[in-house]
């Protein structure tokens, strides 16, 4: 498509700002399956997935027969191309969650990711409602809860027993055993009467869904009025549920012949996606294809090689924390290691495993500089720390991060991304690369393009833009006001 001319456009760490500069590697057209299984046959026995809480440690070939036997017993479990698997699963399965992404995309089914911290029930209905997924895999100890359910201990309180005295024409300061008996009734009356308004959801049970269902096995499609489009729910625990399957029961080691080559040619890299819930009124997508382009140019940007150790301490159902978390690694044959999310459990994966990259959220890594016991490991093998913003963050500099950096000792990259802007920033130095492929432009309050070298609000456009209630803008803002160097990187303004 030809350019407006009066629109100047600067593509990729230009040299000159109307200049086109691509990377030496070319755009990725293939489903996560695909591409993984193609890193693997390279990577073979070099360690892939690290996860000590989980006792987990993969090489890139065993990680890809786990995701196979996944994907096997998905698809001997009746799941099919085009089906969506929404996982809510906490960080202590992460091994699931990962597994569970990579297979899905195997399959050709959709991968929604949401957030284990969705606990309001008419949020989670609401989130069903939007996303529709065929399958729902969740942590069968987890809860829905009502947050305005008011703890049975806030109602006996001062006010209500004079109350119900009063009522009773009791003296409050001189009540009988059996006059507080009556009063302590009183009250549970209160609390009974608020817990009727406020009916409570749990989702250990999926009461509201189960009490509809006529018949099993997973993959049959449940007779439920309120989620018709659900056929199967799977728990990542041994137990047997009602109508919730374990997951161990659903893969498939070794299957003879394998399912996967009868689904193959069935769908693309451009045509499925992967999913990640925001609220329960929004939810983004990506094209496979386009959350590798955003993993893999990124671990360009950032100089990963084979040799990376990287601490993934990221929301795994976060399209961002995918793309830089994941496969910015894997695409360099890097190891990647999933902590726990305490700051003291960080820090001595860091130490242990020699981490050179930490990958994280703002949240956690202010964490880490507010530790007490930050001083008490050894974190000279560290390089480079990335924060990856959540979606809708406007462009900020985050000073904290350049303290972090400092605190940990050394010369330290430090870093700021968002998969929706495609920009990656320096922290240290506050200028910015577009990723390669994608196109920029400066513009002013009334959306018109402002003179070369003169400051403004960037707006972006490429393959790193999200689909967003069904529809890709055609420019992305991204809320960061900033001119162009000539060297073609952006500073902050």
């Amino acid at each position: 498509m030809e350019k407006p001319k009066n629109i100047t456009l600067y593509r990729s760490f230009a040299t000159k700002a109307s200049v086109k500069t691509e990377s030496s590697k070319p755009l990725i057209n293939q489903t996560l399956g695909k591409y993984y299984d193609q890193q693997a046959a390279k990577f073979e026995h070099k360690d892939a997935l690290r996860i000590s809480f989980q006792n987990i440690r993969w090489t890139y070939k065993e990680l890809k027969t786990h995701t196979d036997a996944l994907a096997d017993g998905l698809l001997d479990n009746r799941h099919r191309p085009g089906d969506r698997i929404a996982s809510m699963l906490p960080p202590n399965y992460s091994a699931e969650t990962i597994t569970t992404q990579i297979a899905a995309s195997k399959i050709g089914a959709v991968y929604i990711g949401m957030s284990s911290d969705i606990n309001v029930p008419q949020d989670m209905e609401k989130i069903l409602n939007l996303t529709t997924p065929s399958t729902l895999m969740f942590w069968p100890s987890q809860k829905l809860k009502n947050p305005n359910v008011v703890d049975p201990d806030s109602f006996r309180t001062k006010e209500n027993v004079e109350r119900i005295a009063k009522e009773k024409g009791w003296d409050v300061n001189n009540t009988t055993e059996e006059q507080e008996l009556e009063i302590e009734l009183g009250i549970s009356k209160l609390i009974i009467e608020a817990q009727k308004r406020h009916r409570v959801f749990l989702l250990d049970e999926m009461k509201q869904v189960i009490q509809e269902l006529d018949y099993w096995p997973p993959g049959e499609v449940f007779k439920a009025s309120r989620f018709p489009f659900l056929k199967a729910m799977i728990h990542p625990e041994n137990n047997f549920y009602y109508a919730v399957v374990p997951i161990a029961h659903i893969i498939s080691y070794n299957r003879k012949p394998s399912l996967l080559p009868k689904v193959e040619g069935k769908f693309t890299a451009s045509n499925i996606t992967a999913c990640e819930v925001l609220s329960p009124s929004e939810a983004h997508s990506l094209s496979h294809s386009s959350l590798l382009n955003i993993g893999s140019f990124l671990g360009e940007l950032l100089s990963f090689d084979r040799n990376e150790r990287i601490l993934s301490a990221v929301p795994l159902h976060s399209l961002s924390s995918q793309a830089a978390g994941l496969w910015a690694g894997w695409s360099t044959g890097s190891l990647v290691v999933i902590p726990e999310s305490s700051p003291e459990s960080m820090l001595k994966s860091i130490q242990d495993e020699k981490i050179s990259t930490i990958v994280s959220s703002p949240a956690q890594l202010e964490g880490l500089l507010s530790s007490e016991k930050l001083s008490k490991f050894n974190l000279s093998s560290v390089k480079k720390i990335l924060a990856v913003l959540p979606p809708k963050t406007t462009g900020q500099s985050f000073a904290f991060l350049r303290d972090l950096a400092s605190k940990l000792g050394g010369n330290k990259e430090v870093f700021s991304f968002n998969s929706q802007e495609g920009i990656l920033f320096n922290e240290s130095s506050g200028q910015g690369q577009l990723l390669p492929h994608v196109e920029a432009q400066i513009v002013d309050t009334s959306g018109s393009p402002v003179s070369s070298g003169s400051a403004g609000d960037i707006q972006t456009r490429g393959y790193h833009i999200p689909e967003i209630g069904g529809k890709t803008p055609q420019w992305f803002k991204t809320g960061t006001r900033a001119k162009v160097n000539n060297k073609g990187q952006f500073e902050r303004a």
